[in-house]
C-alpha cells in the first residue's frame, strides 16, 4: 500500500470522526443531561470517537502498513546506496587503473632514460678502449720497426749466415749486403710501414 493510500483511509476516517461527533454533539443537545462546558465536551466527544474509530485493530493494521512502507523505502535506499557503492567502486578502479598506468609510464620513461645514458657511457667507453688500443698498437709497431732498424743488420747476417755459409765467402759479401741494406733501410722501413 502506498502512502497517499494510507493517507486517503486516515482523511477518511477522519472526516467520520468529525461527523460523528457533530451528531454527538447535536443529539447531545437535544437530550436532557447535565450542562457540561462545550469545550469539555467536544474533547471528550472527540477522545471518544477516536477511540472508537482507531481500535486496537485498525492501529495494529497501521503499524504494519508504516512497518512495511518504512522497510520498502529501507530496502529502495539499500538498492541505492548498493547502486552508489558500485559506481564509487567502478570509479575508484578506474583512477587506480589510471594512476598505475602513469606511473608505469613515468618507470618506464626513467628506465629507458637510464638505459639510453648506460647505452651511451658503454659506447663512449668503447671508443675510448679503441682509441686507446690503436694506440698502443702504434706505439708496438713503431718500437718493433725501431728494434728492427736497430738490429737489421745482425738479423740479416745471421739469416744470410744460416742460409749460405757453406757455399759463399760471407765474410766479404756481408759487408756488401750490409752497405746495400743500410742504403735501403728508409724505404724498407717504409714498406713495413704500409704493410703492418
Amino acid at each position: 500500500m502506498d502512502l497517499w493510500q494510507l493517507l486517503l483511509i486516515i482523511g477518511t476516517l477522519f472526516a467520520t470522526l468529525i461527523a460523528f461527533i457533530w451528531v454527538a454533539i447535536r443529539l447531545g443537545g437535544v437530550s436532557k443531561a447535565p450542562k457540561l462546558n462545550p469545550k469539555d465536551t467536544a474533547s471528550a466527544s472527540v477522545n471518544l470517537a477516536v477511540n472508537q474509530a482507531f481500535t486496537e485493530e485498525f492501529r495494529e493494521e497501521l503499524r504494519a502498513r508504516a512497518q512495511q512502507q518504512f522497510e520498502k523505502i529501507i530496502h529502495e535506499n539499500a538498492m541505492f546506496l548498493q547502486q552508489d557503492v558500485r559506481m564509487s567502486a567502478a570509479q575508484l578502479n578506474e583512477f587506480m587503473k589510471s594512476e598505475v598506468l602513469s606511473t608505469l609510464q613515468q618507470e618506464m620513461a626513467k628506465h629507458q632514460e637510464t638505459l639510453s645514458q648506460t647505452k651511451k657511457l658503454v659506447t663512449d667507453n668503447i671508443a675510448k678502449t679503441e682509441a686507446q688500443l690503436k694506440s698502443e698498437l702504434v706505439q708496438e709497431k713503431e718500437r718493433r720497426i725501431k728494434n728492427l732498424d736497430e738490429h737489421m743488420g745482425d738479423i740479416v747476417k745471421n739469416y744470410v749466415m744460416a742460409a749460405v755459409s757453406d757455399s759463399i765467402d760471407v765474410d766479404r759479401q756481408l759487408a756488401f749486403v750490409l752497405d746495400n741494406l743500410n742504403t735501403n733501410k728508409a724505404a724498407i722501413i717504409e714498406d713495413i710501414r704500409r704493410d703492418g
